[in-house]
């Protein structure tokens, strides 16, 4: 949809000027969006979004797309800011033909415990990578992130039944191709990320800053899921680090006094 382009879309343009998106300045950013923003508009490359210049509510309905793709980015530049993980694939897909010359062996399949055979096919929104260095030996480490323009919980009762397997199965995909690359990999996590504006709650009259502000949406646009266990890589990850007492800006965990 017009959310999952325009987003691949940035992300594919940071990477071929070769910018850091935790450094991007807010001209890059307009700079950028514009040029997407363009691209989308096109009718040859896009004419699925030739509706939008049907009548003037369309029109506005683009424009509100548009500045909720903006919040969106700069919440993903804050979340880069505080933890230090790379993008290295967008709208990734799985289990399909590349071309017609494929073969049978690019099919996506995993082999259940009953020999049942289970191919499956999609696409993975974002795939972070990380590199953690421990005793002197680095180790390779992803997330992936799904977009999601509603609110969703993971929940473990529903991932042990069953019910809740998305996320995972998406993981599990990115890990074995980083894998069969020859690249050992682990995982770091797996997340959703809403695309929305929160409102933000202003009681009185010091919450009307732009820090608190910022910080409300920050807080209100974390990742979702979960996230691997392992202190040391989590404080290695952080920009300020992550000891006890310490709450993360990007994920939804925090560390007891105890550590």
């Amino acid at each position: 949809n017009y959310f999952h382009e325009a987003l691949d879309q940035f992300f594919k343009e940071v990477k071929e000027r070769a910018f850091d998106l935790a450094n991007l300045s807010d001209g890059e950013v307009a700079e950028i969006l514009g040029s997407v923003t363009d691209k989308l508009n096109n009718p040859e490359l896009y004419p699925e979004y030739t509706v939008f210049k049907v009548n003037h509510r369309n029109s506005y309905l683009q424009e509100s797309m548009v500045e909720t793709i903006q919040l969106l980015v700069q919440n993903m530049i804050k979340q880069r800011q505080a933890v230090n993980v790379e993008t290295i694939e967008t709208e990734q897909r799985f289990g399909y033909k590349q071309t017609d010359e494929d073969g049978e062996e690019n099919i996506t399949r995993f082999t259940l415990a009953d020999g049942q055979e289970v191919r499956l096919r999609g696409k993975i929104d974002r795939i972070d990578a990380v590199t953690h260095e421990r005793d002197g030996l680095a180790e390779n480490f992803i997330q992936v992130v799904d977009y999601k323009s509603s609110a969703h919980d993971v929940k473990f009762d529903q991932i042990y039944v069953g019910s809740q397997l998305q996320l995972y199965t998406y993981l599990k995909v990115a890990l074995d191709h980083m894998n069969q690359s020859g690249q050992t990999t682990q995982p770091l996590g797996a997340f959703y990320q809403r695309i929305y504006q929160p409102q933000v709650k202003i009681e009185k009259q010091a919450d009307l800053t732009d820090k608190n502000i910022a910080d409300q949406i920050l807080a209100d646009l974390k990742l979702a899921g979960y996230i691997r266990s392992d202190y040391d890589l989590l404080e290695d990850i952080h920009s300020g680090g992550f000891g006890p007492r310490d709450k993360s800006p990007v994920y939804s965990i925090n560390r007891n006094k105890d550590g």
